[in-house]
């Protein structure tokens, strides 16, 4: 496999000597990094490009799994990590507690190379999955907001070829408008509602205004 193309996993243990079965595992795989606390792990986390999967180990020193679980989700609500635990077998209330912070599922201490392998794969394929229904949906979408600029450009020429003087005064307008957006953008009272999206969309349909003189 191209070295390039591997997934990463960010694997999160404060013992050394569980990081390297689960790297010896998993190297010839994936790409692998590692943290021994739960705040090199959320620096890790952060970085780019970001790991595709963290096996994540419920008890640590100082940051325990759940609450870097717990930051993993609030960092980054609408595109989240997938998180799998590391747990003692039988410990339920972390088991329920991790999951409730986030994670997505969890693997039991001893580990069992062919458990591990295939929760990986499962979710790693869900990931897959995912992010590409999410290109797709982002592809459409984009589609359809060349299709409405069309829409606006066609109509505002229709007003230019009826009046030479209107077009170049839609044209005016729309800088104008842009000026007046990007001011008041400025100013705290406009600041929530004039962010660059909406200042776009103003100039984007800035040409409509006088479309009535057609």
């Amino acid at each position: 496999m191209n070295k390039d193309k591997q997934q990463r996993i960010l694997i999160v243990d404060d013992s050394a000597d569980n990081i390297q079965v689960l790297m010896g595992l998993l190297k010839n795989e994936y790409k692998l990094i590692a943290a021994t606390s739960g705040e090199k792990a959320l620096q890790l986390a952060e970085q780019q490009p970001p790991p595709d999967l963290i096996l994540l180990d419920i008890m640590m020193p100082e940051m325990d799994g759940t609450e870097v679980c717990r930051r993993l989700r609030e960092h980054d609500p609408e595109n989240p990590t997938y998180v799998l635990l590391l747990t003692a077998l039988g410990r339920k209330e972390e088991i329920v507690s991790g999951l409730e912070s986030g994670a997505n599922d969890y693997v039991t201490k001893p580990f069992s190379p062919a458990i591990v392998l295939a929760r990986l794969r499962t979710h790693l394929a869900l990931k897959d999955a995912r992010d590409h229904l999410e290109d797709q949906v982002a592809a459409r979408t984009q589609e359809l907001v060349k299709t409405q600029d069309a829409m606006v450009i066609a109509l505002a020429s229709l007003a230019e070829t009826r009046d030479k003087e209107t077009g170049n005064h839609l044209r005016r307008t729309q800088n104008y408008i842009r000026a007046l957006a990007r001011t008041l953008s400025q100013q705290p009272k406009y600041q929530p509602q004039l962010d660059n999206q909406f200042i776009d969309l103003l100039y984007k349909t800035a040409p409509l205004h006088d479309i009535g003189k057609v």
